[in-house]
């Protein structure tokens, strides 16, 4: 096989960023021509994200098949508001000349691998798909979810576009489907290798809480969360005092490092999919809160079909003051 180079371009969020760079890792070591340049982006509020962002950069030495580059840089909040509010289109662009160059370097420069496609984050599809076409390479949009997730959202979309259903006229309806990619084990991919709180923590085991604020909207753009700079403010009165023999309260956490822990018992998740394939890889049990996305599916896979996991709180339905829950 002839040298070649794919670009990687995740969106920037740890859960995005980090099975995209497990996947470069793995591919690279499957061939021994492959070469990837991986395209990350830095949020001035996110400095956890950040931080693992400049970690890449040191274990770019380790590797000459694999390059970190940091497309984002302000040079005042001015600046950095207006890349996270046009952060598709801001993306597009500097991804745009970030390529040309490697396209005019691969052609100037005898035995340097050509450009042979992108490989994106599901979100940044719309804008990446015309731009690898125009650079005449195929485009792989990488979904950070799992492959039954997948399966029904291409599945409700052909039963829109073909069969004309309207899914507001089915909410009060007992409609059953058979969904194609559920015949299927749902853990299909993987693995490439946010905790919540019972009420009051009163079940007297010893525990580690990651607590971060939430997602929030600032002048019209959804903030990441970040954590709490003193979390005695948003915890019950003498919580930190009542618990601290048994307990650790902190912000974002190396959830891997944790679960793979030979102390870690079980694992209160919001069923995120990167979270799920951690816990299983660990065999650690889990405890299902979902929150939104595709977490209620992979938080019923886990518990009514696979065993896997017990429930706290499921919303199956959520339609206003309307909601259906079991737990």
């Amino acid at each position: 096989m002839k040298k070649a180079e794919l670009v990687f371009i995740p969106c920037p969020a740890m859960g995005h960023v980090v099975p995209l760079v497990q996947l470069a890792n793995q591919l690279v070591d499957l061939n021994s021509n492959l070469y990837i340049t991986v395209l990350t982006v830095k949020l001035p509020d996110n400095a956890k994200l950040n931080a693992y962002i400049d970690s890449l950069a040191v274990a770019d030495a380790s590797t000459s098949r694999i390059k970190f580059i940091n497309l984002s840089q302000y040079d005042t909040d001015e600046d950095a508001f207006k890349f996270q509010s046009n952060f598709v289109q801001m993306m597009e662009l500097l991804v745009k000349e970030f390529v040309t160059n490697i396209v005019e370097h691969s052609n100037s420069v005898p035995d340097s691998p050509p450009l042979a496609g992108f490989v994106h984050d599901i979100f940044l599809t719309s804008s990446l798909v015309d731009l690898a076409n125009e650079f005449g390479v195929p485009n792989y949009a990488f979904f950070t979810s799992g492959a039954g997730s997948l399966g029904f959202h291409l599945y409700t979309q052909a039963l829109h576009d073909k069969q004309k259903i309207e899914f507001d006229e089915l909410k009060d309806l007992d409609t059953e489907f058979t969904i194609p990619s559920f015949k299927f084990h749902p853990f299909t991919c993987g693995t490439l290798t946010e905790s919540r709180r019972l009420n009051q923590e009163q079940s007297g085991h010893r525990f580690l809480w990651s607590l971060r604020r939430p997602e929030e909207a600032v002048k019209g753009m959804m903030r990441i969360p970040t954590d709490y700079e003193n979390m005695a403010e948003v915890l019950p009165e003498g919580f930190l005092d009542r618990t601290a023999d048994i307990g650790k309260v902190i912000g974002w956490a190396p959830q891997a490092a944790i679960l793979g822990h030979p102390a870690t018992g079980g694992f209160i998740s919001h069923c995120g999919w990167n979270s799920t394939l951690e816990s299983i890889w660990f065999g650690v049990p889990m405890v299902a809160w979902p929150l939104f996305a595709e977490q209620q599916l992979n938080a019923l896979t886990l518990v009514e079909e696979l065993g896997l996991a017990v429930e706290i709180k499921m919303d199956y339905r959520n339609h206003g003051d309307e909601e259906k829950s079991s737990g």
